[in-house]
């Protein structure tokens, strides 16, 4: 028994990689799933192929439980190398965000690690020693799970830090009355329009952006409490969304003063459910801009344009095309005929892209730039209709294009 002991013990010692490969690897899932819940669950649901092997450290677990001996515990040592190489590999695997061990991702693991070893010591006291090693395989298959219970019991502290942060957040802003904040939203576009927003008007105006994809409220937050001076004059604030609500959110943060909405696409339906969501969330930027607000829309967007009618103040940034088609359309709702900055005589060559915005004042200017391609093109003429309508003349705009 004393031997059996021992095995079970050097067992359980050898299991502890491979938890923390397990462990590591479901909290960077649970991390790009928001730290939900339920997006997790959904993710897991159509993910689980990815974590089969699993069964296979669950089964030798539930073995070594059941008949601690010799084999079983040699069985259980050589489930946990393979699972353990598995891992390893899922770690190096390319992803579109690393794990990063923020403070929350910390408090995930403690609790964790204190439910973890709470169990293996009960095990050891009611059900011996030697049923440990069995335990911490059956622990180890349940982290694919058990970071959702975890995140469950951590709530109530998670809500109150968060409430805490949004709410110094909110204060640093008013701390800075002058400061214009620009939300910036959309299926997909709005980082690169951010960037090349930045690019335009930081030669005018003191400029903060939410770096990389930091989009989400918490990321908003993060950006202002670390980053924000009372010399900033403009926000670019680019929002993220996954649910219903999750834009109204951030805009209860920053109040955003204008807002641009670069696109609207089917992504994301897994939890959006259908287009009605979509184009109903990415609007809850517009709908949160004060009356003075400037709305600037893509117009060459039929999701867009079929949902802008009730909005005034709104701009369109457009192809060419869109724009003459739009002069036979029927004035909107409120009879006001919409604004919009058009692009026209695109051209490629090897050095980039060449292409013309007219204003809606009849300005018109050429601009180069080094991107190539269409979808660039008007993802850049949104930017420089929110730096022309802020007071920068197109001719002033033509350097910052050019470095785009």
């Amino acid at each position: 028994m004393i031997t059996i002991t021992a095995i079970s013990i050097l067992c359980a010692v050898l299991t502890l990689p491979a938890f923390l490969y397990v462990l590591r690897y479901n909290l960077h899932m649970f991390q790009l799933n928001g730290y939900k819940n339920g997006e997790h669950i959904h993710w897991l649901k159509k993910n689980v192929s990815r974590q089969y092997l699993l069964i296979l450290i669950g089964i030798s677990g539930i073995l070594s439980m059941c008949l601690p001996g010799i084999v079983t515990l040699l069985l259980q040592t050589a489930a946990v190398l393979i699972c353990m190489k598995y891992y390893l590999y899922l770690k190096k695997t390319n992803t579109k965000k690393k794990l990063v061990y923020t403070a929350r991702v910390k408090r995930l693991i403690l609790t964790d690690s204190i439910l973890v070893i709470l169990l293996l010591v009960l095990t050891g006291v009611f059900l011996g020693a030697s049923r440990i090693a069995g335990a911490f395989a059956i622990l180890t298959m349940l982290q694919i799970i058990a970071l959702v219970i975890v995140n469950w019991i951590n709530r109530p502290v998670e809500g109150m830090i968060n409430q805490h942060y949004i709410n110094d957040a909110k204060k640093k802003l008013r701390s800075v009355p002058d400061l214009t904040v620009i939300g910036v939203t959309g299926s997909y576009g709005k980082t690169s329009v951010k960037y090349y927003l930045d690019t335009l008007l930081k030669e005018h105006f003191e400029v903060l952006i939410t770096p990389e994809s930091y989009n989400t409220p918490m990321g908003v937050v993060k950006t202002i409490r670390s980053s924000l001076k009372p010399s900033h004059q403009i926000f670019i604030c680019e929002m993220g969304a996954r649910h219903v609500g999750d834009i109204k959110e951030i805009c209860d943060i920053v109040h955003p003063e204008h807002g641009i909405i670069t696109s609207v696409g089917p992504q994301h339906l897994e939890t959006f459910f259908n287009m009605d969501n979509i184009v109903n969330t990415k609007f809850e930027l517009a709908d949160a801009l004060p009356e003075v607000g400037l709305l600037f829309l893509n117009g060459d967007n039929e999701y867009i344009r079929n949902h802008s009618g009730k909005y005034k103040n709104k701009i369109f940034y457009t192809t060419g095309e869109w724009a003459k088609a739009r002069e036979l359309e029927s004035q909107i709702e409120e009879g006001e005929v919409p604004q919009y900055y058009q692009t026209g005589d695109v051209k490629l060559s090897r050095t980039g892209t060449e292409f013309t915005v007219t204003a809606p004042d009849g300005e018109k200017e050429t601009f180069q730039m080094r991107l190539l391609g269409e979808h660039n093109v008007i993802n850049v003429a949104g930017a420089v209709a929110v730096a022309n309508t802020l007071g920068i003349p197109l001719k002033q705009l033509k350097v910052p294009v050019r470095r785009i």
